[in-house]
């Protein structure tokens, strides 16, 4: 809360990549606005070209639960900040933007008038002192503090750069914290959850299709996107060489099939609801009919849109409907995910934002002894002996990066460096 005496400010997160990405971004930033003292602004989630020919953002107050978000933290919807400034007329302008990505990530002009948001000048874009990569200590939240403190509208761009490993499965939940990132991370994030609205969709899918009974759910997801056209190929040696040399989780096609199969026995149950990319359903579909199985899958069709006074704006995509079919992915008796998704994240992260146990979410596994089970979300936390603080190839990729970046800056027009010495 904000005292009388103390001007109130705000922090708007920049949306890019895939929903379930700006789902994080948003996560990211009310763990960043609880560590500043900021006001979040909750954003219209972009479209996502990928997957939906549509353009039109998809509006967070029909995705997302406002009213638990602001029960829990200092919040406004974008529509609210004019009258939260005292400025009817305020139109988009920030005062800076803090970067919690390399800097040869910035967002251009066109992906912030995307969001109705205007141009920040090149100087008061800010790198922020703490981030994944640089860490997090109380030095570095207070040179954060003092960086910022004079601006009272800031927009943020991250990715994944607060917390190391935040769009992954449980992101930091299974871990104990050392910093105040992390644990800002674990008291706000689950606090973004879908809305009654999305529910209504999802349990009218699970009243008609499954009859109420308990079912498992899972998320299969070939990664990264070329990944995806791979699986869709004819099963060749050359497939599964491209799999082998092009797909990160190249072990997820002969083992997702068993692993549902495997959770369906310990849950006793005969019903299985499965997401995975359009492209590859019939992929999916076989494998699991060669396992005995005949999955449930939601298609456009399936989805009742409210009516009447409680009829949506966000219209009918593929990406709405994916906010549908995480919420039925929410209820299931036990969830496998894929590790290297960010939907499979958002679905983990929602399960426990309404409080189910952690161990009754898992993910598929390359490791030997898992060829036909998944490993519980824990047990995956605990076998990797994965931390916060990131791997020292991460890292090496990370300096790398910045690297090359002060290499750029260091040379003028047509390729030529500037004059003052080798770059830094």
């Amino acid at each position: 809360m904000h005292s009388a005496d103390s001007k109130r400010k705000f922090l708007i997160p920049f949306m890019w990549h895939g929903p379930n990405n700006q789902i994080n971004e948003i996560k990211e930033a009310l763990a960043l606005a609880k560590i500043l003292g900021r006001t979040i602004v909750l954003p219209d989630l972009q479209a996502h070209l990928w997957t939906d020919q549509n353009k039109e953002p998809m509006l967070f107050k029909e995705l997302f639960d406002v009213a638990h978000v602001k029960a829990n933290a200092d919040a406004v919807l974008m529509a609210e900040l004019p009258a939260a400034l005292g400025r009817p007329d305020w139109a988009g302008e920030m005062d800076a933007a803090l970067l919690l990505v390399p800097p040869d990530q910035r967002m251009g002009k066109s992906a912030l008038a995307s969001q109705l948001l205007k141009p920040v000048p090149d100087s008061k874009w800010l790198q922020s002192p703490v981030s994944a990569w640089r860490g997090c200590s109380p030095e570095q939240v207070e040179a954060l503090r003092q960086l910022v403190a004079p601006y009272e509208v800031l927009g943020v761009q991250t990715f994944h750069g607060l917390v190391y490993g935040s769009q992954w499965l449980a992101g930091p939940f299974p871990l104990d914290c050392e910093d105040e990132c992390c644990r800002a991370f674990k008291e706000m994030a689950s606090f973004i959850r879908k809305s009654p609205a999305i529910y209504d969709m999802a349990n009218t899918y699970i009243k008609e299709r499954m009859a109420g009974k308990p079912f498992v759910a899972a998320h299969v997801r070939p990664y990264p996107d070329p990944c995806v056209k791979i699986w869709t190929q004819n099963d060749t040696t050359d497939r599964a060489d491209k799999i082998n040399q092009y797909c990160n989780n190249e072990y997820l096609l002969y083992r997702f099939a068993p692993s549902i199969k495997y959770l369906m026995t310990q849950y006793k149950t005969d019903t299985a609801f499965v997401m995975t990319h359009p492209k590859v359903r019939e992929v999916v579909r076989s494998g699991l009919a060669a396992a005995g199985i005949t999955p449930l899958f939601m298609d456009l069709p399936d989805l009742k849109m409210p009516a009447g006074d409680k009829a949506l704006s966000t219209g009918l995509t593929f990406s709405l409907l994916a906010m549908v079919e995480e919420a039925v992915c929410a209820q299931a008796k036990a969830f496998v995910g894929t590790k290297e998704s960010s939907m499979s994240a958002t679905i983990i992260l929602e399960r426990i934002g309404h409080g189910l146990d952690m161990g009754d979410s898992y993910t598929f596994f390359r490791r030997l002894g898992y060829e036909e089970k998944p490993i519980t979300v824990p047990g995956w936390y605990k076998a990797t002996n994965i931390s916060t603080s990131g791997s020292s190839k991460w890292h090496s990729k990370i300096q790398e990066r910045l690297r090359l970046h002060k290499e750029r800056l260091a040379v003028g027009g047509g390729g030529k460096k500037k004059k003052g010495g080798p770059a830094a």
